[in-house]
């Protein structure tokens, strides 16, 4: 009881700070004239898997279902306000900082080029790289859905308040540091070219489908990535895959996104941060209610238990 009342009182933070950034993104848009569309419709699929998490909660019929219902609506909300609040960021308009970031780069002896060229030379391995690189939500939502159907809501927290922490804190550095990412020559990828419309005054409305991932400093994808590591470490028995996928994500993230190796490790430094912000904020009420997760036996999903 007392596991289950320490994830609700923390499903009830998560809401009230996502609330908080899709607040600030309807004034901030109101005020400078961004319009976005699609915002009906995905209110409406948020609140069916709300309505799902409340219903099983507060029949107490079937918490997994309740776990799944609450954290994958709030998988759907928090990235979408985010990624507003990245477009919005932008507006603000401060210099680039790309020449500070390739000369980093060129002081830790990565150069950018030089392995762009030897990966295009393999196609097998652009392609691995490119698979891993896409896999970031299918990740994030089968993590949910495992986690759930495997009764660890203390992961599915973890997952959801070390991602939602670091993730406000890349889009507000990224606004005041914000950044193309290195490209090739007569090569403009679509997510740049969509921070130099917003840039440039020319971009004042999209549509939640149309949005791109704009942010290059830091790396929201090394922050995923490094979480999902994280979340699924031992005992969980999917750290092992996890890892490896995870493993080449990291090396694709330079290439597939177009960033610099500082954006990676500016992304690394965040989410330890916050992972180290959740612990220690956490703590307290893990001992109140015997929460421990480096101790929690092995986690499999048996055929017997699915529902």
């Amino acid at each position: 009881m007392g596991d289950q009342r320490h994830i609700g009182e923390s499903l009830k933070w998560a809401w009230l700070v996502v609330a908080l950034v899709a607040a600030l993104d309807f004034i901030w848009a109101w005020r400078i004239d961004f319009h976005i569309d699609g915002i009906i419709q995905a209110t409406l699929l948020v609140g069916i898997l709300l309505a799902i998490g409340l219903f099983y909660g507060n029949t107490g019929r079937n918490t997994r279902l309740c776990d799944l219902g609450h954290f994958m609506a709030l998988w759907l909300v928090f990235p979408v306000t985010l990624n507003i609040y990245s477009y919005l960021a932008a507006t603000m308009r401060f210099p680039l900082c790309d020449a500070q970031l390739w000369a980093l780069d060129g002081s830790m002896g990565f150069h950018w080029k030089e392995w762009l060229t030897l990966i295009s030379n393999h196609r097998i391995v652009k392609v691995v790289l490119l698979l891993a690189y896409d896999s970031i939500f299918l990740q994030g939502f089968a993590s949910v859905a495992f986690f759930a159907l495997t009764k660890n809501p203390e992961r599915n927290r973890e997952l959801l308040w070390i991602t939602l922490l670091a993730g406000i804190a890349t889009v507000a550095i990224s606004g005041f540091a914000p950044a193309l990412g290195p490209m090739t020559a007569g090569h403009l990828p679509p997510w740049t070219a969509v921070l130099l419309q917003i840039r440039g005054g020319s971009l004042t409305s999209t549509a939640l489908w149309k949005m791109e991932g704009i942010v290059a400093f830091p790396s929201f994808h090394t922050v995923l990535a490094v979480v999902f590591i994280y979340v699924h470490r031992p005992p969980c028995k999917t750290f092992i895959p996890i890892a490896a996928v995870n493993t080449i994500m990291l090396l694709s993230i330079p290439f597939m996104g177009h960033h610099y190796f500082t954006d990676m490790l500016a992304g690394t430094a965040i989410t330890l941060v916050a992972a180290i912000a959740y612990r220690v904020a956490t703590a307290p009420a893990r001992e109140r209610s015997g929460i421990n997760t480096a101790a929690q036996p092995a986690m499999t999903l048996r055929p017997a238990q699915r529902h």
